[in-house]
């Protein structure tokens, strides 16, 4: 790989990192609240209270109303006969998508997109960022152990109305 492509992978790595670090938290229109902590990661609590797990990663798309209820309709069903299912994921150099499960193991983030899987095909996805925009929809994800098994969990979230930074030191 050309030395200059990895070295602009790592600014853009390096400027997003820099870009979320400024970053308090952000609102969505129905009132949950994402809260970064100080390794890049969202912690959503809901308006009622209800708080959850952080998330490794956190995606943001912009989607028009038939993609955005594709995407739901893929989220809800998580549908085991065609295996479809939301991922993040990372458009390689041959054009190959990577499933991106948390946010250290992204090189490029201008190659992210959130991607609907089926019949173990990527069949639609839609170009993601990693930096949160009002107007644009949330997608996160983390994964974990329990009972010796590792699990999934992925989640859809609404429109982002506001975006809080952290006040200067």
């Amino acid at each position: 790989m050309p030395e200059n492509f990895e070295i602009r992978k790592e600014e853009k790595l390096q400027e997003v990192v820099e870009q979320l670090r400024k970053i308090e938290s952000f609102e969505t229109e129905r009132g949950s609240t994402y809260k970064y902590d100080d390794n890049e990661r969202t912690r959503r609590e809901k308006s009622s209270g209800e708080k959850f797990e952080n998330q490794d990663i956190t995606v943001f798309v912009d989607l028009d109303k038939q993609e955005q209820q594709d995407f739901l309709k893929a989220y809800r069903d998580r549908n085991k006969t065609t295996g479809e299912k939301i991922y993040i994921v990372e458009r390689q150099l041959d054009d190959s998508p990577k499933i991106i499960r948390d946010i250290d193991k992204v090189n490029n983030p201008e190659r992210l997109y959130l991607g609907i899987v089926r019949n173990n095909v990527l069949d639609q996805f839609k170009k993601a960022g990693l930096i949160p925009q009002k107007g644009l929809y949330v997608f996160d994800c983390r994964q974990f152990e329990k009972d010796g098994e590792t699990f999934s969990e992925r989640h859809l979230g609404h429109k982002i109305k506001e975006i809080i930074y952290k006040k200067s030191q």
